[in-house]
């Protein structure tokens, strides 16, 4: 691979008077802002109509599309980010001929990985769709064809993941965004439109997998972005392979970690309870952690800055993690809150009185952890861009059997509630465990530790405080 910079690459590397400057890292926020603000809006619409077509039953099913579709983003087994770094790296050291072999390399062995699943998953569909509980035989039917639609998507997601880790480790944040609005819209409003016409969760889950298609191709198009014959198909390189294993070894088992940790809970409640009931919470839990993404869009602009800052302008690090604590904290303090004061009367108008019930109860606890979760979400990218992959990886390795065994023990008896706490208490245990590492093992993350500290525990008590009250 080449070490030096070429001029004729200049144009693709990470150049410009200041690439840490405030008004740029601004800029690049904003496009992710938008990349998940426009599409969480439509999907508000969407899942309100989606919840009036269809009966409660076969509505859970198309919950279940979308809830899967968010899943598979995180089974990428920490290529994504592993591939992020590695491009940041290489262009921060002006080496752009290094940006090819990293991303075919990544996109193959994605693939690779991703394909048994898939066909794992068309053979076992009727088994799963055997273990739900409340289902018609019609019915079941259904969700044998939905969940093969899903098996075929996944590879799908799972390399559209990596091939948008590769444009955010370039910090070309406008071209992944200008792709990915128009993918996450029809992915929304595609199966609204085919409900309409034949209310079948089948057609909407076919609908997905057709998106997810054209917005692969649409990124290996603009691959050039990237570099000189980046969109030129190689094969794997043995170099480019042991550079990502290296700093992904560690990222990639707490990728395979993080999903089961994440969505364990819509996991257990098919098995668990009727269908009608995972319909619900699915809906409301995936609603709330859209606001979790308001701060989840500013990890990867922070990844970017810290891997460039450690090459290019160390003494920054301190400034930009305190900078990114403060902003953590305000852009989800302020939604969650107004959504709490609110909430009352926008799930009835948003789902109907028959999806309320516990709701109002699940949108508190939930938006407990997703203010927790934004703090971890920021120390996980902290540490793994610092090459400290280690303590996440352990800490999510010892959650998993924690997790999964009090979410099947709670379910039975405190249902929802029980199985949301969990969600809950999980991430505020990340937030403050991995805070600790950050600042035990880097001396420039000690001042943000404790401010993520500070804004942690006036965050969850003023949240409870509000939620009471209204």
């Amino acid at each position: 691979m080449e070490s030096g910079p070429r001029p004729a690459d200049s144009a693709v590397t990470l150049g410009g008077r200041d690439p840490l400057g405030w008004q740029r890292l601004g800029r690049e926020y904003a496009w992710n802002i938008a990349g998940v603000g426009f599409p969480a809006v439509v999907a508000v619409g969407a899942v309100a109509v989606a919840a009036r077509v269809v009966d409660p039953t076969r509505f859970a099913l198309v919950a279940l599309v979308w809830s899967a579709v968010s899943w598979f983003g995180l089974l990428d087994l920490g290529l994504s980010r592993a591939l992020a770094l590695r491009v940041t790296d290489a262009l921060a050291r002006q080496a752009p001929g290094e940006v090819r072999p990293l991303v075919w390399t990544a996109l193959w062995g994605t693939l690779a990985l991703s394909l048994p699943v898939a066909l794992l998953g068309v053979g076992a569909a009727p088994w799963i769709a055997a273990r739900w509980e409340g289902m018609s035989p019609a019915l079941r039917t259904e969700a044998v064809g939905t969940i093969r639609w899903l098996a075929v998507t996944f590879p799908l997601v799972t390399t559209g993941i990596v091939l948008r880790g590769a444009f955010e480790g370039g910090r070309r944040f406008d071209v992944a965004n200008m792709i990915r609005i128009p993918m996450a819209l029809a992915s929304y409003l595609g199966p609204v439109v085919a409900l309409n016409w034949r209310p079948d969760a089948q057609v909407a889950a076919a609908v997905v997998c057709g998106v997810r298609g054209v917005y692969l191709i649409a990124q290996l198009g603009w691959l050039d972005r990237l570099g000189p014959q980046v969109h030129h198909p190689q094969g794997p390189d043995r170099a480019s392979a042991h550079a990502l294993l290296h700093i992904g070894g560690w990222i990639a088992v707490s990728a395979i970690c993080v999903p089961i940790l994440v969505q364990g809970d819509r996991l257990v409640l098919p098995f668990m309870a009727p269908i009608v009931a995972f319909g619900w919470y699915a809906t409301v839990a995936e609603a709330v952690m859209r606001i979790w993404m308001i701060s989840s869009v500013m990890q990867p602009v922070v990844l970017g800055a810290l891997a460039t800052a450690q090459v290019r302008d160390p003494e920054r690090l301190s400034q930009l993690l305190r900078t990114a604590v403060h902003a953590t904290g305000a852009v989800l303090a302020i939604p969650l809150a107004v959504l709490l004061i609110l909430r009352s009367s926008l799930l009835p108008s948003w789902l109907g009185p028959a999806y309320v019930g516990e709701a109002e109860g699940i949108v508190v606890i939930v938006s407990l952890g997703v203010f927790a979760g934004g703090f971890a979400q920021l120390t996980y990218a902290v540490l793994q861009a610092a090459g400290r992959g280690a303590p996440v990886a352990w800490t999510h390795l010892l959650e998993v059997p924690v997790v999964l065994t009090a979410l099947i023990a709670v379910a039975p008896r405190w249902g929802v509630s029980g199985v949301a706490w969990v969600f809950t208490l999980r991430l505020v245990v990340d937030a403050v465990v991995l805070g600790l590492w950050s600042a035990r093992t880097l001396p420039y993350a000690v001042a943000a530790a404790k401010r993520g500290g500070l804004w942690l525990a006036v965050g969850l008590s003023a949240l409870s405080v509000i939620a009471r009250l209204s």
